[in-house]
């Protein structure tokens, strides 16, 4: 369980500041340890920087949860850090509810687009993906009556498969983790505590938070607005952030390390000032490729042709992977459409049980010729291929039409802004019944 009393006492924060407090009196003997020159220059004269980095990046999830918390947000690992800090600059000088609306638009809609698809990274919400994104869909229609319960319940079960004992909303459930943020002691668990707060009375008042069951029960009737879904969504993510946390570092301390020497010390500083400016640099660069994106708009007869073939398309884009999936589909090489799948498909199994999979969803389906007729770009790592095929099944000639949904990940299925190196474009499966249809 975790017991720091505050996050900036966890121990990943602990050991970065350990590391920094040697660094005046290693940096009297830096000519000993052969790490002088450019390159220690470099590191000094940034020092102070990574210094306030460091203090800025551990003290504001504790203030955030000290000004937030019992408005139903708190601070988790994927939370934009920028948004938060700037949550907490509205409080400090009292406007929080200016403060409350820089959160909001963190969990819009169009902001979410980019990160729905982190949730199916984790079992417990993989399993629970199709409703994830039809309670997405709800969101982006406004149809906040529909969303809430959905994304409420949801949570609920996904709490209750990590911990395999009790939901998210039952008496006892232990949201904890150590060394996480999410999972700290004043996250989690004291928004669970706000969102199960006894709501004895019917009222159509408008509420701001989510009360699980004000709203299951029916008693709270002003449920349905923005802020009470985005805090749900909120929720939903810091749950996913506390699972991540928990299956990593688990509930209980882990064996101290052992205290790290001078020169190791020192080491330690050059290669997190390293890792600190690369990712800077990289999270510039990407947030810089998210800002200016825009969706290509492409037009059937003028940017493509129905009768594409994949060696005629764009190389890194998503409809070469597409057409290039369709194609071995009609030559029934099911081995080689698993290839193309993404993460959340693919990871688990083995390729000859996922070819057999593909088979038995394709082969009903002779593909006799197909036409590429829309591409659509949903955002940075998300595109809707839509392809009509001409298929012969039981022996009769039909049409259908097959939207492929593509997003471009990596290996670990982490998906970022298209065009990043070390990414690819793979196929979700969770169209594949529409061949049914």
């Amino acid at each position: 369980m975790a017991k720091n009393k505050k996050i900036q006492d966890n121990p990943s924060y602990a050991k970065m500041r350990e590391e920094m407090k040697g660094f005046s009196t290693l940096s009297n003997f830096i000519g000993l340890f052969g790490l002088g020159g450019k390159q220690w220059k470099e590191v000094k004269k940034q020092f102070p920087e990574l210094k306030n980095q460091l203090e800025e990046l551990s003290t504001t999830p504790d203030k955030f949860n000290e000004y937030y918390a019992q408005r139903g947000w708190v601070a988790h690992e994927s939370i934009n850090f920028d948004s938060m800090k700037k949550a907490v600059k509205f409080a400090e000088s009292g406007k929080i509810e200016e403060g409350e609306e820089v959160l909001i638009d963190q969990y819009s809609p169009e902001n979410m687009k980019f990160k729905i698809h982190w949730l199916k990274n984790e079992d417990a919400f993989e399993i629970r993906y199709d409703l994830i994104l039809k309670a997405f869909d709800d969101y982006k229609e406004e149809r906040y009556h529909s969303c809430v319960p959905l994304v409420l319940m949801l949570t609920d079960g996904a709490v209750n498969d990590i911990t395999k004992s009790k939901g998210f909303f039952a008496e006892g459930t232990e949201v904890t983790a150590w060394d996480s943020i999410a999972g700290h002691s004043s996250g989690l668990n004291v928004l669970k505590d706000i969102f199960t707060v006894g709501r004895n009375k019917t009222s159509k008042e408008k509420i701001s938070i989510p009360y699980r069951n004000g709203i299951l029960h029916g008693r709270d009737l002003g449920y349905a607005n923005k802020k009470v879904a985005a805090k749900a969504w909120a929720a939903m993510f810091a749950i996913r952030d506390w699972a991540v946390a928990l299956r990593k570092n688990g509930k209980q301390p882990q064996e101290p390390e052992s205290k790290s020497g001078f020169i190791d010390s020192l080491k330690g500083i050059v290669d997190t000032y390293k890792d600190y400016k690369e990712h800077k640099r990289k999270h510039k660069v990407i947030m810089q490729k998210i800002g200016d994106w825009k969706s290509r708009n492409m037009k059937l007869g003028e940017d493509f042709q129905a009768n594409s073939i994949s060696s005629e398309l764009i190389f890194g884009s998503p409809e070469k992977c597409a057409i290039e999936f369709i194609e071995f589909w009609k030559k029934k090489n099911f081995g080689k459409m698993v290839s193309y799948l993404d993460h959340r498909s693919s990871h688990k199994e083995n390729q000859g049980k996922l070819a057999g999979k593909i088979r038995e969803q394709f082969s009903p389906f002779v593909l006799d010729s197909f036409e590429l007729i829309e591409i659509k770009d949903e955002s940075p790592a998300i595109s809707e291929i839509i392809i009509r095929v001409n298929v012969i099944e039981d022996n009769y000639k039909k049409t259908k039409e097959l939207p492929l949904r593509l997003i471009y990940e990596n290996s670990e299925g982490s998906p970022i802004a298209r065009g990043e190196e070390g990414y690819e474009w793979r196929i979700m499966d969770q169209n594949f019944w529409k061949l049914y249809g």
